[in-house]
């Protein structure tokens, strides 16, 4: 059986009904994550561990047990979300070889679990899910699948890139401003933030409390709905969404850049995007880009200071366990910018509310007029790894990415092609709070006209 190209609504039935077993579905994955072990995807993984799971699901099968919606798929876990096998680091010497987290399930792995998922292993990742790139981490850096050269994206990267390469079927993420979203863009899979607060936050590690997303990533669109079925907090039925016919939508796509920074290449790939999903029948309206760089502004405000609170409240019941002497140079530029905004500006933080109010507003007239909104889900070129550029271009080249966190409206991305450097670019599709059905029609729907471009 070609495990590279079967779905997991697919495989689920092969493997209750003993077709397939799931023990060698992990020993394909196990291979897999063996042969591309270079590209670092992984801070903990233990093949004895895997097997284990995987045998107990055959006993299942075996024994005509009932079995859950994800028997027997392999699926990674971010580094900072625990569990009760592997260890959990956040990918920081703060937490490596340290009992500092604990070793219990966290809700949303305890739900993968209930499901007869396996737990594969745990996830590379920017340390204390801070950074855009996934070469922020005590574990060493995470690699591009596509070109070991570039960036996997962040922070997490290690989550994408063990999808891309086939090691798991569907991986767990965190996304405070696109972490789950521009590392799948980066390896060309799908990648999933759903709603605010749809998916429980127990037991991972925060970084923002009001900018945190627990989301998934897998290789179709298929694949991460029917993950986020068995994560999410209130469970939908998503079957409708996968008919052949597309579902009539009102479209919005951004077509006028100025004043966002944007790469020539990746726009291209963009507007031939556009013009695929016209192809498929939809009439989209175009959008004019009209977020100011008080959106990136209000981001950092916000998730800087969130993120002192955290590592505050961490410390206050294990003293000294985060300390910047510890942490590498992009927590320490960020925790130097947070405290500098509380030190010297410490309305900065009312203004970024105010400025959130005023954005949420805005998204929400938005879709007054539009079910679906399109966009590139990053305006910028995949980098090179360790290539300079300010957290300002960073931050500002993912603008719709932020929004989506600063809103908490559900947004998916989905591969529309490569670019210059033969990376994959990524498709964001956004709707409005608790319409994921939407997303996952829609993006069904375009999904496969997308894969013809170039």
């Amino acid at each position: 059986m070609n495990f590279e190209s079967i779905s997991i609504v697919q495989l689920v039935e092969e493997i209750k009904s003993g077709r397939v077993s799931a023990t060698d579905v992990s020993r394909f994955c196990l291979e897999r994550a063996s042969q591309t072990q270079s590209l670092n995807a992984f801070t903990a993984l233990d093949e004895e561990y895997v097997l284990q799971q995987a045998k107990a699901i055959d006993k299942k099968v075996a024994q005509g047990k009932p079995l859950g919606r994800l028997a027997g798929i392999p699926v990674g876990v971010k580094d900072n979300m625990t569990t009760e096998f592997y260890p959990t680091a956040c990918a920081s010497e703060c937490f490596k070889n340290t009992d500092l987290l604990p070793k219990t399930d966290s809700q949303v792995v305890a739900n993968l679990r209930s499901q007869d998922a396996i737990i594969f292993g745990k996830t590379n990742m920017d340390e204390l899910a801070m950074g855009f790139s996934s070469t922020n981490s005590a574990f060493g850096e995470v690699s591009n699948p596509f070109n070991p050269q570039y960036s996997a994206g962040g922070s997490s990267g290690g989550s994408a890139v063990a999808v891309a390469v086939g090691s798991v079927f569907c991986a767990l993420g965190s996304d405070t401003g696109g972490s789950i979203r521009q590392p799948a863009s980066n390896c060309g899979v799908v990648g999933f933030k759903p709603t605010f607060n749809s998916v429980s936050r127990n037991g991972v590690f925060p970084l923002s409390n009001s900018l945190d997303h627990v989301g998934c990533m897998a290789r179709s669109v298929r694949d991460c709905a029917e993950t986020f079925l068995s994560i999410q907090k209130k469970p939908r039925n998503y079957t409708d969404c996968f008919a052949d016919t597309p579902i009539s939508f009102k479209v919005s796509c951004l077509t006028d850049f100025e004043g966002a920074t944007v790469d020539e290449d990746v726009l291209k790939v963009y507007f031939d995007a556009i013009t695929a999903i016209k192809d498929v029948g939809y009439k989209p309206n175009g959008l004019k880009f009209g977020f100011s760089r008080r959106v990136a502004e209000t981001y950092k405000v916000l998730c800087s200071t969130e993120g002192i609170a955290s590592f505050e409240n961490f410390n206050k019941t294990h003293p000294n366990a985060i300390t910047m002497q510890k942490c590498g140079r992009e927590v320490n530029s960020r925790v130097a910018f947070g405290k500098s905004v509380l030190a010297t500006d410490p309305q900065a933080i009312d203004r970024a509310f105010i400025e959130r109010e005023k954005t949420r507003q805005y998204v929400s007239e938005l879709f007054d007029v539009a079910d679906i909104i399109v966009c590139p889900t990053t305006l910028m070129r995949t980098l090179k790894k360790h290539e300079e550029i300010s957290n300002e271009k960073g931050f500002t080249s993912d603008l719709f990415s932020i929004v989506c966190n600063l809103t908490g409206i559900p947004a998916i991305t989905i591969p529309m092609g490569r670019d210059c450097n033969g990376i994959p670019v990524g498709l964001q599709i956004m709707a409005i709070h608790n319409r994921e059905e939407d997303l996952f029609a829609f993006a069904y729907s375009v999904e496969k006209a997308l894969k013809n471009v170039k």
